[in-house]
């Protein structure tokens, strides 16, 4: 059985009020917002990102800070969801690009700037949600969201 999240703000959504593990691909423009939000609300996250913070992040609209420039996007993520006080969830960190083969989670998010990497990951989680099905699982509670800018 699913942990129930504390609050009722988010009852609404079928997978909202549930603790869930989220695979997060790309934490930029979108990304860095959805971690934070996701975090705060508890859910268990996997961030995936190989780019590293510069100048434009910050000015552009990022969630990230001045002292993050030259880090890495996934790790610095992870460095602001803990200084607000996302501590108590799991995150997986992972500071390079998301391949073929890395696999997905039920609830998989995409925060990317390129179709080739949009395709990548989608399909990946096609891919887990078949397995499922021909397992005879339910994959009633799979979602899959492409957020774009």
């Amino acid at each position: 059985m699913e942990q129930v999240l504390e609050g009722t703000r988010w009852s609404g959504a079928d997978w909202g009020d549930q603790k869930r593990h989220i695979l997060l691909v790309g934490v930029g423009g979108i990304g860095s917002f959805t971690a934070f939000s996701l975090s705060r609300i508890g859910h268990d996250l996997t961030l995936f990102d190989g780019d590293i913070v510069d100048s434009t992040n910050i000015k552009g609209g990022q969630m990230y800070m001045h002292d993050d420039v030259d880090k890495k996007k996934a790790e610095a993520m992870l460095n602001v969801i803990r200084q607000f006080g996302g501590d108590q969830n799991k995150i997986e960190v992972y500071p390079i690009m998301y391949q073929e083969g890395y696999g997905a989670k039920d609830i998989t998010i995409t925060g990317l700037d390129n179709m080739k990497a949009r395709r990548i990951v989608f399909n990946e989680w096609v891919s887990e949600r078949k397995k499922k099905l021909d397992k005879g699982e339910s994959v009633n509670n799979m979602l899959f969201i492409d957020g774009r800018l």
